[in-house]
């Protein structure tokens, strides 16, 4: 009768620490101290990030940071871009490449981010998510180019993006 009653306890630890673990991602908000919900202008002031004119596109600004502090995940180095639709003001998304090709970083960082974050909660073959309610993390790793990327993405910004896309494509349609 002990052992079940403590299989059952352990079961019931887990269970809420995963929980709490993916609370952690949206209490977060973001990455490292860039949150989603800051201003674009003070994130830019703190990372010394720059517009992309070449990878923006009509409806997104693109922007890269380059500052050590925030080229790093984990033990890792890359790229971080921040995206935003021009529409409004916060990031909606954060994009961060890994410098090093190789399916060892990838499966690295799946151990980073189950360390922190809990169990993914959506997985495809090279594609592995954590998502909360406010924000989404997928880790995914490109086969054919040996590369490694995370996005990080604000939930409710993406949400208005989305919509006032489907909106111009709907307003697109009726025009023909």
């Amino acid at each position: 009768m002990k052992k079940v009653f403590v299989i059952l306890i352990c079961n019931l630890f887990t269970i809420s620490t995963f929980s709490q673990s993916i609370n952690d991602l949206d209490e977060k908000n973001g990455y490292k101290d860039l949150s989603f919900s800051s201003p674009l202008e003070t994130i830019i002031k703190k990372t010394n990030a720059k517009l992309q004119g070449w990878l923006s596109t009509k409806d997104l600004d693109c922007y890269t940071i380059r500052n050590s502090e925030y080229e790093k995940f984990g033990n890792f180095s890359g790229t971080i871009l921040l995206f935003k639709s021009k529409k409004d003001t916060l990031i909606h998304t954060i994009y961060f490449s890994v410098n090093k090709k190789g399916a060892y970083e990838f499966k690295e960082l799946i151990k980073f981010f189950e360390s922190l974050y809990g169990m993914e909660t959506e997985k495809e073959t090279y594609d592995y998510t954590w998502k909360g309610v406010k924000v989404q993390l997928i880790l995914s790793y490109d086969y054919v180019q040996e590369s490694t990327t995370i996005n990080i993405i604000n939930l409710e910004a993406e949400s208005r993006y989305q919509e006032e896309k489907e909106k111009v494509r709907n307003k697109t349609k009726n025009e023909f």
